[in-house]
């Protein structure tokens, strides 16, 4: 009994992406205008009652569109961070491990996925409310890591800033660039972590008055 139970969830939670799929599909291939039950159904080929059982609405069908991109998110921050060391700094670097640390993880679904995201929050605004938590708890959590203020932060928006050029096809995230960047900004880290009396000297412009 207890193994057909986990066969049903696991059936369930597979009928419930292909459900989430066919609606991506639908705003991807015909526009977010589109998104219709019936139109879902049909792609995912379902009966409408049985989509109705999982999705009773539009509404219901986009937040959950929305919250499984989130959870993704999530759920790789989180890993990234159980693999950083306690310390100065942690937060930040496992955003920029996870992401600057390799181009295998910008698959065609994420962005498939992220695409639709941006379509159902321009769609109905509202739907933008869980990013905003994630990042305010992203935030949070660099801004108590022990870095100068702004540091954690400026971290945060490059990570953001590729994902935008990756997502809308600016500019692609070769392996090369993400390992300058991520070189450049792991430096900074140091540069900010290190005691003063050890990090180097710069040099700045000669004063007036020893020209």
């Amino acid at each position: 009994m207890a193994v057909r139970r986990q066969t049903e969830r696991r059936t369930g939670l597979l009928n419930l992406d292909a459900m989430l799929d066919a609606a991506e599909e639908v705003v991807l291939c015909d526009g977010i205008g589109h998104l219709t039950l019936d139109a879902v159904a049909r792609r995912a080929r379902l009966s409408k009652s049985g989509l109705l059982h999982h999705f009773p609405t539009k509404d219901a069908l986009m937040d959950a569109l929305v919250a499984r991109v989130v959870a993704g998110w999530r759920t790789g921050c989180d890993a990234a961070l159980a693999e950083q060391p306690p310390g100065v700094g942690r937060f930040p670097r496992a955003v920029i491990g996870h992401c600057l640390g390799s181009t295998e993880r910008l698959t065609d679904t994420l962005r498939r996925r992220t695409k639709v995201l941006v379509a159902a929050m321009v769609h109905d605004p509202s739907l933008v409310e869980p990013l905003r938590q994630v990042k305010r708890e992203y935030m949070a959590r660099a801004k108590a890591d022990g870095l100068p203020p702004g540091v954690a932060e400026a971290v945060l928006l490059v990570s953001d800033g590729l994902w935008v050029d990756w997502i809308f096809g600016i500019r692609e995230p070769t392996k090369q660039r993400l390992h300058e960047i991520r070189q450049a900004l792991e430096g900074w880290i140091e540069d900010c972590t290190r005691p003063k009396k050890s990090r180097p000297r710069r040099r700045g412009r000669p004063h007036e008055g020893t020209r």
